[in-house]
């Protein structure tokens, strides 16, 4: 089975464009391997697997600037616990942007409790999309997250995502799931590069109907919300994931919002281990690949297990930003105050460095993943 992340050889093994590593370094040193028309001769080249999926699907082509900037970003991610890099040289390589305030569900882990409403008011509009996306924050990102809320719910989401990958952006969307019927057409005529679709066991059966209509040439996520709760309900989802032919399913391990995440499966516990083996099982011989969480017990001094704050933007129609979702919307910055490189991003930064957390809103995060661009 192949691994989340690869080298430019292993992913071409990976998605079947070489029948072996053999060939696929020849190909390559032979300058017959290119993206977006520019070759590329590093054997070693790390890339995620979700990304040459998408390069394998994609029909918009994917600008060369914003290739440049990841990959300056995946060179510094080793560096910067090694040498508490808090001045980077590149630009935010993901944007979340906020889409609509409003959903249709509420759920006890939402980090936005208390701050949605019904109305609509602040769906972000096609227009002010258009002035957003020729700003400065958004010439070098490579990926574009549509967020809320529920997307679904914003009227135009479709036609913002054709225009992001008119732009050479690679999109992603994530949604509860109880709009892909409704939606089926506009979606299929204009697909993100990624749609996560988020499995909850009171639409099991509103699931089965919409992942079915998911588009073939989009990457595909069923997302599993793992507590001690609702593990029960994992392999029901896992079944809809195999049956539909998916390409990931995440597993979140995220608790209700008292946060003293007593529901809480780590990454590291006897509990995990277990579950590893079970749907080891279950998933061999299926293309299936499990995006293991990356959430541990203990945090380290010295050391930073989040990179949102070196790689990730959380912007909303008013704009104002932060640095990821864990953060209020309420306390979300003025653009205008805020530089990418600036005091206050440098002042985070560094305090990951020496906290181990940024700040209060860190301290009971069980978001311990890598970076954005892993989820």
């Amino acid at each position: 089975m192949a691994t989340a992340k690869a080298r430019l050889d292993i992913a071409l093994v990976d998605l079947g464009l070489a029948p072996s590593r053999e060939r696929a370094r020849a190909l390559i040193l032979a300058g017959q391997v290119t993206i977006d028309g520019q070759v590329v001769s590093n054997v070693r080249m790390l890339f995620t697997l979700e990304y040459w999926l998408v390069l394998k699907h994609r029909r918009e082509f994917i600008s060369p600037k914003r290739v440049f900037n990841f990959i300056l970003y995946i060179i510094s991610r080793p560096l910067i616990n090694w040498f508490h890099i808090k001045k980077v040289f590149y630009s935010p390589v993901s944007i979340f942007i906020w889409t609509t305030s409003r959903c249709n569900k509420k759920c006890s882990f939402c980090m936005y409790d208390g701050e949605l409403n019904k109305d609509g008011r602040d769906d972000l509009t096609y227009d002010h999309f258009l002035q957003m996306i020729k700003t400065g924050l958004f010439l070098h990102n490579l990926h574009l997250a549509f967020y809320g809320g529920e997307p679904f719910l914003n009227t135009e989401l479709f036609k913002m995502i054709r225009t992001a990958q008119k732009n050479g952006l690679i999109t992603t969307v994530t949604t509860n799931g109880n709009f892909l019927m409704s939606r089926a057409l506009e979606l299929n005529e204009n697909p993100p590069d990624f749609i996560t679709v988020s499995y909850y066991p009171e639409n099991h059966e509103t699931l089965k109907q919409g992942l079915a209509v998911l588009p073939k040439n989009t990457v595909r996520k069923l997302n599993f919300i793992l507590s001690k709760n609702t593990i029960e309900h994992i392999w029901s989802a896992l079944e809809l994931a195999i049956k539909n032919d998916l390409d990931f399913f995440g597993i979140d391990p995220i608790s209700d919002r008292n946060r003293n995440h007593s529901e809480v499966i780590f990454e590291n516990s006897i509990e995990m281990a277990e579950l590893k083996v079970k749907i080891g099982t279950l998933i061999k011989g299926t293309r299936l690949q499990i995006k293991w969480p990356k959430t541990k017990i203990e945090i380290k001094k010295n050391h930073t297990s989040c990179l949102f704050m070196w790689d990730t933007i959380y912007i909303n129609r008013h704009g104002r930003w932060g640095p990821c979702s864990e953060w209020t919307l309420e306390n979300y910055q003025n653009i205008t105050s805020l530089e990418w490189n600036g005091v206050w991003y440098q002042k985070q930064r560094a305090n990951h460095f020496v906290n181990g957390t940024a700040n209060k809103f860190c301290q009971n995060c069980i978001y311990k993943f890598d970076s954005s661009m892993n989820l």
